[in-house]
């Protein structure tokens, strides 16, 4: 057909046959041409392919239903301003036609002011309401959102009579099963911060849709609280029937536990609205390295079979439209691209933003999900991308734990025919053939990397934050060799997806969204010296992104800050005596206080030591979600202890047996540390035993015992899992 010049206009695959070869091959060769239309439903698919043939391809129809408080105006508002829908609130119509009658029938105008004046919907009101705004043609060609309608089955069989097909259905249920959080109390939440504008009827909330300045807005009187939670059942039981008329005549209902938070909400319904299979990873790589993310992206490609996108590639991708004949938003943008390529300057965030979004709409992209490299690179970039909801699943952040060296930062080369990196300690080039054609880039120059390193750590937390309610963060350090770095993110990308097997929903998303609802971890870890707390603490740290908060730290911060309560303590630690407990208490206290721990979640360690230090966290309500009790055996222990060496000189700490001395000059001078006897390490020991168990017995439920006598590997394993089953 290609060698005849017979190129059709409109190109229709049934979703279920998208993943043969042969139809993925016509997919290729017709390009924007395709569309997709529904498998099983004859009603849908027929709405796609009209609206196709008429040119409206972009008018989708969206209805969210949904309780009282279950956030469905906040998300029909989000998705308007997303996709430039028109938002349709039935209850508001009537309001919006009585303020502005211009071009409105006059029967509309009657029964508009009879329903303001009385409160009382004529017989059919809103069902002859909405077939004459949904023929509106700004309904017509930009498709519509429609808030909370429709609710009976009289209203679906309206729907149908008219061909009024929504694309997608949208239910925001409230689950009263849900364990570790109280649904009634965070939907009275959302009830009580709801505000009203007389005039229009228009929904507002104090926290997620504010009011413009000048408009006047009240409480609404229906939204009392009263009897909240029998409105809410009475509500999803009256629905139930609907959406069972709803998914045999209209559509597929996806259901949304409305308890999740607002931005993974959105996330889910823009991502269905894409066309993107739930189990798709989204990916972001960041960061920098010896190696830099292009070997983390092509592991990921090759493990998962994501589309692996570079700006560089994108942008390229568009350039390749930019001469197209037929003006298209996609050829526009090509041109652009193509300006600033030529002109060397930059293309501006919208725009590049605009860009991804598009490229990730493709077909490839929603069949296989995709890792995006090299975007964002600034928190104002991230903030672009979260206003188009471009929104990762997994964040992967690569960074150093330590400052590289000149040696790390500059031994690195390019292949050109490759599009490969190489590094003289990291990844060494084997072939001399390979050796005859690598080049030195200029940003492969130390001076380079040093710059955007520093630019990268000056951006990357508050870009990671734009991301943190949506996404699992992996922090990977990247001063490892490469089959580390990639046995690192595989191992965590393995442990996201496997995190929810037992409930049968094992996509990457579904885990994300389940992290992401939960509060942020709160967890104490107490082990025995020698115990490997030290260790568990910095896996936690890494996975979880909680913040590590150790007393030791705290009181030594305190007392170089010359805090008040450091003023306080260092006469004690002068002396070498114990700090008070209710100094202790209230440092730590003040510090759970603080914005890091309140986003990010903490990890007690080395508090509380006694029980009356564990009855001051209970009194003031700050409870763990788990108490982290590593068990090893005293065997074990004195052996750790017992082969512990420190090098006078150095001050480093070796092990005769785990990590021995460098060499026989360096083992000649160790000595053995004063508290690492046989009757100290006892006596320490005994100590422990004694306050553990009586912190314990102020947390019943919430101590998880972790057997910690296995090597560090497995015991930092134990514990993901055992975080992850909280």
């Amino acid at each position: 057909m290609q060698e005849l010049g017979l190129y059709p206009d409109h190109v229709f695959v049934q979703q279920k046959q998208a993943n043969d070869n042969n139809i993925q091959q016509v997919i290729h060769c017709f390009g924007e041409s395709v569309v997709m239309v529904d498998s099983q439903n004859q009603l849908k698919a027929f709405s796609q392919a009209k609206r196709s043939i008429q040119g409206l391809q972009n008018n989708t129809k969206v209805v969210i239903l949904g309780p009282p408080g279950s956030g469905k105006t906040t998300q029909c508002q989000r998705i308007r301003d997303a996709f430039n829908l028109v938002y349709i609130n039935p209850l508001q119509i009537p309001y919006q036609v009585v303020n502005q009658v211009d071009n409105v029938p006059e029967p509309i105008v009657e029964m508009c002011v009879t329903y303001v004046d009385s409160d009382k919907p004529p017989k059919n009101f809103f069902e002859k309401l909405l077939e004459w705004r949904l023929a509106q043609q700004d309904c017509v060609t930009q498709g519509w959102i429609m808030d909370d309608f429709p609710t009976t089955t009289a209203h679906l069989d309206f729907l149908v009579s008219q061909g009024l097909y929504p694309d997608h259905v949208f239910y925001l249920f409230v689950n009263n099963d849900e364990s570790s959080r109280d649904p009634i109390n965070q939907i009275k939440s959302r009830i009580e911060g709801r505000l009203i504008d007389k005039d229009t009827h228009r929904i507002y909330h104090s926290e997620y849709i504010q009011p413009a300045s000048g408009v006047q807005v009240v409480k609404n009187p229906q939204d009392s609280v009263k009897d909240l939670a029998l409105r809410i059942k009475s509500y999803q039981d009256s629905i139930e029937a609907a959406n069972g008329v709803l998914a045999g005549k209209l559509t597929e209902v996806v259901e949304i536990s409305s308890l999740h938070d607002h931005d993974v909400i959105t996330q889910r319904i823009a991502g269905s609205i894409h066309g993107e299979k739930e189990s798709n990873l989204k990916i972001i790589v960041t960061g920098y390295g010896p190696l830099g993310t292009e070997h983390v992206c092509r592991h990921l490609h090759s493990t998962t079979g994501a589309v692996h996108l570079t700006m560089s590639n994108i942008l390229g991708w568009f350039v390749s439209r930019a001469s197209d004949e037929n003006i298209t938003r996609a050829s526009e943008l090509g041109r652009i691209a193509e300006f600033n390529l030529s002109s060397k300057t930059n293309v501006p965030d919208d725009i590049l933003a605009e860009m991804v979004k598009m490229r990730l709409t493709e077909f490839d992209c929603l069949n296989k999900g995709w890792i995006l490299e090299g975007f964002p690179n600034t928190s104002q970039q991230a903030k672009v991308m979260s206003r188009h909801l471009i929104m990762p699943n997994v964040v992967v952040v690569l960074k150093s734990q330590q400052e590289l060296d000149d040696h790390v930062v500059s031994n690195r080369f390019y292949d050109p025919l490759k599009d490969r990196v190489y590094h003289d300690v990291f990844k060494p080039i084997i072939k001399s053939k390979v050796k005859n054609r690598i080049i030195k880039r200029p940003q492969d120059d130390a001076q380079h990397m040093k710059q955007q390193i520093a630019l990268f750590d000056h951006n990357h937390q508050e870009m990671i934050d734009t991301f943190h309610k949506g996404s699992a963060i992996f922090n990977v350090r990247c001063d490892q060799m490469p089959i580390k770095i990639e046995q690192d993110v595989s191992y965590m990308l393995n442990a996201l997806i496997r995190a929810q097997g037992d409930s049968g929903k094992k996509s990457a998303l579904y885990m994300n969204e389940y992290r992401a609802s939960k509060p942020p971890l709160k967890l104490i870890i107490l082990g025995p010296p020698a115990g490997g707390k030290g260790t568990a603490c910095e896996v936690i740290k890494s996975q979880f992104g909680v913040v590590h908060l150790s007393t030791g730290d705290m009181l030594r911060d305190n007392i170089v800050n010359m805090t008040p309560l450091g003023i306080k303590v260092k006469p004690y630690l002068d002396k070498g005596a114990l700090v008070p407990d209710d100094l202790i208490v209230d440092m730590v206290m003040d510090r759970l206080t603080k914005q890091d721990c309140r986003v990010k979640g903490w990890l007690l360690d080395g508090f509380p030591r006694t029980g009356k230090q564990a009855q001051a966290l209970v009194n003031k309500e700050i409870l763990p979600d788990a108490v982290l009790c590593l068990t090893v055996s005293n065997e074990a222990i004195e052996q750790r202890m017992g082969g512990r060496r420190t090098d006078p000189v150095t001050g480093i700490t070796y092990h005769m047996t785990f990590n021995p001395p460098p060499n026989q000059q360096v083992q000649d001078r160790l000595v053995t540390r004063s508290d690492d006897t046989p009757e100290k390490i006892q006596i320490r020991l005994d100590t422990y035993y004694k306050h553990a168990a009586d912190v314990m017995s102020h947390f019943p439920g919430m101590i998880k015992h972790i057997d910690a006598n296995a090597q560090a590997t497995r015991v930092g394993s134990i514990v993901i899992q055992t975080i992850d089953k909280l």
